[in-house]
C-alpha cells in the first residue's frame, strides 16, 4: 500500500505562529507513524479568487496563479489537515479562497472522495468552533472523511485535551487512510467504476498532469 501522505495547510498568513505550529505538532506525530508529510504555507502561495464558473472538463485549473500545483498536490494526497486562525469567526481570506478553488477537483467527479481529513482552527479571542464546523461540513461534502476527534479548536484556554489533540488526529487520520485502501471501500454510488477513489479513473479518461 505504500506510507500514507499526509498534506497540512496553513491558511494563516503568519508562517511561524500557532496555527503553524500546531499544523507542524499534528505532521510530526504523523511521520512518527510512518507517513510522508508536508506543510503548505499558503502565504507563499498566488491563489486568485474562484471565477464562479463550474465545468465538469478540468480538474486541474488553467490559471495564472499557484492553484493549479496546489490542486495535484491535494489529488496526491491521502489526507489533508485545513489549519487556520479565526478571523471574524470564519476562515482566513487565504483559507477561503484555497477551499474555493477546490471546487474543480469536487465538480469534476469528487476526486477528493475517501480521502482523510482534519481540522486546527487557533481563535485567541473565542470563536474558534465556528470555522472548525464549516471547514469540516464543506470537506465532508466534497467527499472527505472525518475520523473521530478530528477538529482541534483552540481558543488559548489551557485546555488539557489541546496538548494531546495532535497525536490524536494523527493517529486516527492514518488508521482511517490504513482501513480505507486496505478495506477497498468505495464510498461513492454503487455502480461507481472504481475500488477506492474516483482519482483511479484519471488515467482511463485524460491522465495525470
Amino acid at each position: 500500500m505504500g506510507r500514507p501522505f499526509i498534506l497540512a495547510i496553513n491558511g494563516s498568513p503568519s508562517r511561524s505562529g500557532r496555527t503553524a505550529q500546531m499544523a507542524k505538532e499534528v505532521l510530526s506525530e504523523a511521520k512518527k507513524l510512518g507517513a510522508k508529510v508536508r506543510l503548505v504555507h499558503l502565504a507563499n502561495y498566488k491563489i486568485l479568487p474562484h471565477s464562479g464558473k463550474l465545468g465538469k472538463r478540468k480538474f486541474i485549473e488553467n490559471t495564472k496563479d499557484d492553484m493549479p500545483k496546489l490542486q495535484d498536490l491535494v489529488l496526491q494526497a491521502d489526507g489533508i489537515v485545513f489549519a487556520t486562525p479565526t478571523h471574524w469567526f470564519n476562515v482566513s481570506s487565504l483559507m477561503k479562497l484555497f477551499v474555493d478553488r477546490l471546487t474543480s477537483l469536487e465538480e469534476y467527479g469528487f476526486l477528493m472522495e475517501g480521502k482523510a481529513a482534519g481540522f486546527i482552527t487557533y481563535g485567541p479571542e473565542g470563536g474558534a468552533l465556528n470555522p472548525a464546523m464549516l471547514l469540516m461540513i464543506t470537506a465532508n461534502q466534497m467527499g472527505m472523511a472525518v475520523p473521530p476527534y478530528a477538529a482541534i479548536f483552540d481558543e488559548n484556554r489551557n485546555d488539557w485535551w489541546i496538548k494531546k489533540a495532535p497525536q490524536v488526529l494523527a493517529k486516527n487520520m492514518i488508521r482511517y487512510i490504513g482501513a480505507w485502501k486496505g478495506m477497498k471501500i468505495n464510498w461513492g454510488f454503487l455502480k461507481e467504476d472504481y475500488e477506492v477513489s474516483p482519482i483511479e479513473l484519471l488515467p482511463k479518461k485524460i491522465g495525470r498532469k
